[in-house]
C-alpha cells in the first residue's frame, strides 16, 4: 500500500470550535436583548447583523483574533446608531472581553481523534496539519492536545485559508496530487480549494456549521471525493481510495 500525505484541518475537524463561539453568542444575544429589546430589536436581527459583520471582517482580515470580538462591538454600535442611543464605553469594553473568551476555552478533541491519527500514522501515512488563525492561539491548542506528536514540523497556520495558501503547501512540500488528501469540515476553506487543485478530498460536515464555511462547489472532482459522518471513518476510506486507484492503474 502506498503511503499517502494526509492534510487535516484543525477546528471542527479534529477539535471542537463552533460550540465555544455559540456559547459566547448566546450570552451576547442576552445582553443585547436587555439593552435593545424594549426598542423592538429582535434576537434574529441581532444574530443576522453580527453574522454579516463577522463575515465581512473575516473576508477582509482573515482568521485574526480581532475579528470576532470586533464583530460584537460593531453590532452593538450599529444598533446604538439605529435607535439614536449613546454608545457606552463600558459596554464596548465588556463585549470586547466577552468575544476574547472564545480563545481561552479548554479545547476538546472530537471523538476518536487520537485513535484515528494513531491508525493513520501506524499505516505509514505522512500527517500534516493545516489550520486558520493566529499562530499563538492555534499552537496553544496544538500543544494542549499533544498534536505535535503526530504532525511534528508539518504544521501550517495562516490567517487566510485560500486556494493559494493550499497550493503553497503542496508546492513547498512537493506533495503528489494523486497521493495527497485534504480532510476538513469547511466547504469554503478546505473542500473547495482541495478540489480545485485536484487532491483527494474528504468532507466531514460540522453538526452546526458557520455560514461563512458554506459555499456551492460546482466542481467535478479529479480525484477521490468522500463525504463522511465521523472522523474515525477516515482511515478505512483512505484505504478504500488507494485500492480503488490501484484497480484502475
Amino acid at each position: 500500500m502506498r503511503n499517502q500525505s494526509v492534510l487535516f484541518d484543525l477546528d471542527d475537524t479534529l477539535i471542537h470550535c463552533n460550540k465555544y463561539y455559540k456559547k459566547v453568542l448566546d450570552t451576547f444575544i442576552e445582553l443585547m436583548n436587555d439593552w435593545f429589546g424594549e426598542h423592538g430589536i429582535t434576537n434574529q436581527q441581532i444574530k443576522e447583523k453580527q453574522l454579516e459583520i463577522d463575515i465581512h471582517l473575516v473576508e477582509k482580515y482573515g482568521f485574526s483574533a480581532e475579528h470576532f470580538p470586533l464583530s460584537l462591538v460593531r453590532t452593538y454600535k450599529f444598533f446604538c446608531k439605529l435607535i439614536v442611543k449613546k454608545i457606552d464605553k463600558t459596554k464596548v469594553k465588556l463585549l470586547k472581553e466577552l468575544g476574547e473568551t472564545v480563545y481561552s476555552q479548554d479545547v476538546e478533541a472530537y471523538p476518536n481523534m487520537y485513535e484515528t491519527l494513531e491508525r493513520l500514522q501506524k499505516d505509514g501515512h505522512h500527517l500534516h496539519l493545516y489550520t486558520g488563525g493566529e499562530n499563538s492561539i492555534q499552537y496553544k491548542k496544538i500543544k494542549h492536545l499533544g498534536l505535535e506528536d503526530f504532525f511534528e514540523e508539518r504544521i501550517y497556520i495562516t490567517k487566510h485559508k485560500t486556494l493559494q495558501a493550499l497550493k503553497n503547501i503542496v508546492f513547498k512540500e512537493q506533495l503528489k496530487v494523486d497521493e495527497t488528501w485534504m480532510i476538513g469540515n469547511s466547504l469554503r476553506t478546505d473542500v473547495k480549494p482541495s478540489l480545485q487543485i485536484g487532491l483527494n478530498t474528504i468532507h466531514i460536515p460540522c453538526e452546526t456549521e458557520w455560514k461563512y464555511n458554506i459555499v456551492d462547489l460546482n466542481i467535478k472532482p479529479k480525484n477521490i471525493f468522500y463525504t463522511l459522518d465521523r472522523l474515525d471513518e477516515v482511515p478505512d476510506s483512505i484505504d478504500q481510495g488507494i485500492k480503488k486507484r490501484l484497480i484502475y492503474e
